[in-house]
């Protein structure tokens, strides 16, 4: 299929398959309106006419890994600050308990992670363990396998 672009985007296309610059570096100079509209402000600094229908898929693409990066930077800026405000937030007495704790147990969730839903607990490989236990009670275990297994029989004891 063949799909026809307007003469700007022609230009910007070429100019990137040129190597005069790369896609990064395009969206690097595009402010944020633009990169969410993936559509080009005019000379006078609005926008003009219809969005386009089409765009160039590393535009695309390039847009939004900006986008992305944009975002991380200025959240790592303010983390600390946004954090701080959150909590203030949830110590102010007019906020009901219930939803106190509710922001408090969020807060630490993201930080230390959540509490888990489901507890396994199993060996990895729990046929060693029987030839261990088998080994070690007649004595006759070989010597390769008793330096692999060395306090093995100790710690699973002490697991339990």
């Amino acid at each position: 299929m063949r799909i026809s672009m307007g003469d700007r985007w022609s230009r910007i296309v070429a100019d990137v398959k040129a190597g005069e610059y790369t896609w990064a570096q395009f969206v690097d100079g595009l402010d944020e309106e633009e990169l969410a509209r993936c559509q080009l402000r005019a000379d006078d600094g609005t926008f003009v006419g219809r969005p386009p229908t089409f765009v160039p898929r590393e535009f695309l693409l390039a847009a939004q890994r900006e986008m992305k990066r944009r975002f991380e930077t200025l959240f790592s800026e303010r983390v600390l600050a946004v954090a701080e405000q959150y909590l203030e937030m949830a110590q102010r007495g007019d906020i009901k308990d219930e939803t106190r704790a509710k922001m408090l147990q969020y807060a630490m969730e993201r930080v230390f992670g959540g509490i888990p839903k489901d507890v396994r607990i199993a060996q990895e490989q729990p046929w060693e363990q029987l030839v261990v236990n088998v080994q070690a009670d007649q004595g006759d275990m070989p010597e390769h396998l008793a330096r692999r297994y060395r306090g093995y029989a100790d710690r699973s004891a002490t697991e339990d």
